[in-house]
């Protein structure tokens, strides 16, 4: 980013800041605070101080009495830390702008065809401080090289959200109203995906975790809320009885089919 050519000047922060200062005192003040904008810090010699401002040996002793406080020594350099604030507030802001502007052209040009909806979503995704730590020559390549991955994916789960439909396999309707009520709103406040595609997996996996049990399926759900996991676990401790929390689906099915085993043959007996 090129040379800030300017600097905020607060006028009120100036008449009351300098209000004590003879005029001499205000006209070098004024010198020096745009020595310190255009070259970062001002010498802490004397001298050099003096011919920087113009002023004799003599002149600059007494002009220095009363500037003195409004300066502080840093790495054997003059700083007015209010000035350096004002500076980078105002760096930072202009850098953000630039992100904003980029972000902006780029909806502009590569974003024109896109539903309402897509263009919304990328918006959303999009935070100017993700990209506040690069320097000025990357800042282009990284962000549009990130729009474009969003944009794929936003445009992906369109697409999976009009091939298929979320399925209950639970039809209790304490079921239902814990699913769409809780969860899904859930999901959608951590901003995690809510696709037909992964949700109707994770009903999947749900149903067979909990062996078609709408308590210890609710109590699942609970479980991951609780807990700000982005999936469905088996429950932990003693949130289930002790076939659900200690045996996995495979080893559940193997015992179910032993037991099964077991039966038909007292049958046959």
């Amino acid at each position: 980013m090129s040379k800030d050519p300017a600097f905020l000047m607060y006028s009120k922060d100036w008449i009351e800041g300098t209000a004590e200062l003879s005029t001499e005192a205000k006209g070098v003040y004024i010198d020096l605070l745009c020595y310190q904008h255009q070259r970062g810090s001002l010498p802490s010699d004397p001298e050099k101080l003096s011919r920087l401002t113009r002023t004799t040996t003599e002149v600059w002793e007494k002009i220095w009495e009363e500037l003195k406080d409004k300066f502080n020594q840093v790495d054997n350099r003059l700083v007015n830390h209010k000035l350096k604030e004002v500076m980078s507030d105002r760096s930072v802001k202009a850098k953000k702008n630039k992100i904003v502007g980029i972000f902006a052209t780029l909806i502009r040009t590569k974003g024109s065809t896109y539903k309402a909806s897509v263009k919304k979503a990328i918006k959303e995704a999009f935070k100017p401080d993700d990209f506040m730590d690069l320097e000025d020559p990357e800042i282009t390549e990284r962000l549009t090289t990130w729009y474009n991955q969003t944009v794929n994916n936003i445009l992906e789960d369109a697409n999976e959200n009009e091939k298929e439909d979320v399925i209950l396999p639970f039809k209790s309707q304490r079921f239902a109203r814990v699913w769409e009520d809780e969860w899904i709103p859930f999901r959608k406040k951590m901003k995690w995906p809510c696709n037909p595609v992964g949700l109707n997996n994770n009903l999947k996996d749900l149903y067979s975790m909990s062996e078609g049990s709408t308590p210890i399926a609710i109590k699942i759900i609970k479980q991951s809320m609780d807990k700000s996991w982005q999936g469905l676990f088996p429950l932990k401790n003693n949130g289930s009885s002790g076939s659900v929390k200690n045996s996995s689906p495979g080893s559940r099915y193997r015992n179910k089919t032993k037991l099964d085993m077991n039966k038909k043959t007292k049958t046959l007996n």
